[in-house]
């Protein structure tokens, strides 16, 4: 969740790196096998804190989330057709956003002010 003890806040002028917490703290801890999952989230939380994880579902981000400024949330699968409107169903998005991804191949961005979606290769 948003909110760390003030040991652990990030000093924005540092380089972060992953801690065993999967939050950025201005340590030096090998980052190579880091985020070996499906998802994966960045926050800014509300208190300035920023928070990484990376996990098999997206319910263990809502927390996060909730309480965020700003947010990243990463899907990496083989069949995007297929598995997008799982995921971002389960992250609140709308149709109108999904719809406009998954059914047009020609289309990699979208924005409608509230939500965004961005679609990579």
């Amino acid at each position: 969740m948003c909110g760390l003890p003030s040991s652990l806040k990030v000093d924005v002028m540092s380089e972060p790196s992953i801690s065993e917490n999967n939050v950025c703290a201005p340590t030096s801890l090998d980052t190579s096998q880091a985020f070996q999952k499906h998802w994966f989230c960045v926050a800014i939380c509300k208190d300035g804190s920023v928070v990484m994880r990376d996990s098999d579902s997206p319910a263990e981000f809502l927390d996060v989330l909730s309480n965020s400024l700003l947010a990243w949330v990463d899907y990496r699968t083989a069949d995007f057709k297929q598995d997008v409107r799982t995921g971002a169903e389960k992250l609140g998005f709308t149709d109108k956003l999904v719809n406009s991804l998954a059914d047009n191949p020609r289309l990699f961005y979208e924005d409608y002010d509230e939500e965004m979606g961005i679609k990579l290769p």
